[in-house]
């Protein structure tokens, strides 16, 4: 029997999207996706529309369309690129009771080095993949963002580091990457949980308690989630920009942003969860998701991240949701997943996160 031959690409064009006028072609393109591999991931009309009222500060967003000669799209670049310009984050500040840093700790610390930040996404209609066309987004990705990092070069080169996600049974994506030189780095995971089940309630360390995040200072929030989140893989620094666009945000939910306090008043942890309303609607479920999680430097290993994340799924049971998720690097070096499957998670999905550097 002769080989099955992949079906000769027809001559596409691409250039950049256009604004409004593209969103519901956009839409239609990833339904088309999302029927082939459902993952609940669509977005709607609504969210785009607001991603693009609404774009976070600093650095570049980019996204490429590839179309047919009839204008059926049929491949999609997204890229965003932090500005070592203007993402410049705050110094680096720890509570004066910490014990001085170790040289390894400093150098985690900052001052922070001038590098580019990159995140990658491809998509290919379902009809059209499998016949080179994720190599020709990944080509035309690799070349955009070597022209992005010369052109915010201030006294030399400035590296370039560009990651992908990849979904576990992506194999094919993940071979494109890996061709690409991408190599595959680091698993994260989604956990689940029932909110059906019991919760207990949050046992605190003396001393410690719980307040909403929209009473603390945004240069205090930052510094805490800096200094709690600066020993993990890939650490990007939070901007008080970046931060204050999140608070300002008309999807924001205060009364689910929370922060543990020590009795001296010192920022020591925060649990950030979320309820996608508008999700939960459309797909007939009462889901939420613990989006934010982290203890500061020094006051790890003594319960609070456990207090903490009880505390966030005890309110998200009162909402009268039914399950959340959380995600983790499964590598994490503070034994996170360890914590959270005691708590009751098990697996829904991983995630492959594939990495290249440009200098």
């Amino acid at each position: 029997m002769d080989a099955i031959m992949p079906l000769a690409l027809p001559l596409l064009t691409t250039r950049p999207e256009l604004g409004q006028a593209d969103l519901p072609t956009l839409v239609a393109f990833y339904e088309a996706c999302e029927q082939a591999d459902p993952r609940d991931h669509a977005p709607t009309l609504d969210q785009l529309q607001h991603r693009l009222d609404h774009p976070p500060p600093g650095g570049r967003h980019r996204r490429q369309y590839w179309e047919t000669a009839d204008g059926q799209l049929v491949g999609v670049v997204n890229l965003w690129m932090t500005d070592p310009r203007t993402d410049i984050p705050p110094e680096p500040s720890l509570p004066a009771s910490f014990a001085p840093p170790t040289s390894q700790e400093k150098s985690a610390l900052g001052p922070y080095p001038p590098v580019v930040n990159g995140h990658l996404g491809i998509m290919v209609h379902p009809s059209y993949r499998h016949q080179g066309l994720e190599s020709t987004l990944l080509d035309w990705a690799e070349n955009f963002v070597q022209t992005y990092g010369q052109t915010t070069q201030r006294d030399g080169p400035i590296p370039v580091y560009l990651r992908a996600t990849v979904a576990q049974d992506r194999t094919v994506e993940q071979e494109s990457y890996g061709a690409h030189g991408f190599q595959m780095v680091r698993c994260f995971q989604t956990l689940q949980r029932s909110l059906l089940l019991p919760v207990d309630a949050p046992s605190w360390p003396a001393g410690f308690g719980m307040q909403r995040a929209d009473t603390v200072q945004v240069e205090d929030w930052v510094a805490l989630f800096n200094d709690a989140f600066v020993d993990h893989w890939r650490f990007v620094p939070l901007t008080v920009a970046q931060h204050q666009h999140r608070r300002q945000s008309p999807t924001y939910q205060p009364d689910l942003d929370w922060v543990a306090v020590a009795a001296d008043g010192t920022l020591v942890g925060f649990c950030t969860a979320h309820i996608p309303y508008e999700d939960n609607a459309r797909h007939h479920r009462q889901e939420g998701e613990i989006t934010l999680l982290g203890t500061r430097r020094g006051y790890r290993r003594q319960g609070l991240a456990r207090a903490m994340l009880l505390y966030g799924l005890q309110q998200l049971q009162a909402a009268g949701l039914d399950t959340v998720m959380i995600g983790v690097d499964r590598d994490n070096p503070n034994q996170a997943k360890a914590l959270y499957e005691s708590l009751g998670f098990g697996l829904k999905e991983s995630w492959l996160n594939y990495f290249k550097v440009f200098t």
